[in-house]
């Protein structure tokens, strides 16, 4: 009778460090899904203020465009006025 309940105390032992390893591993679990989360709230964040950077660094270098733009058309329209000027003066 003795080496039953041995025996049956053993299973238990066994199932019971079995269960309390797979309490601990479900707590790893739901602290790394938290720790997840948070990390992609501060991505979600992030990937925000790219996106605002990216859109001031388009709109400055649109306007670089247009002034380079502007000054080419300038000095074009300059030029054709000096050679109607000096063609058209006689």
């Amino acid at each position: 009778m003795g080496d039953i309940t041995d025996a049956i105390d053993n299973e238990v032992n066994l199932l019971q460090n079995k269960l309390r390893e797979t309490l601990r591993e479900e707590e790893e679990r739901g602290a790394n899904l938290r720790n997840l989360g948070t990390r992609a709230e501060h991505l979600e964040e992030r990937a925000g203020m790219f996106q605002s950077s990216a859109r001031d660094v388009r709109r400055k270098l649109w306007w670089r465009s247009i002034k380079w733009i502007a000054i080419a058309a300038s000095i074009v329209l300059l030029l054709v006025v000096i050679v109607y000027v000096t063609l058209f003066k006689k």
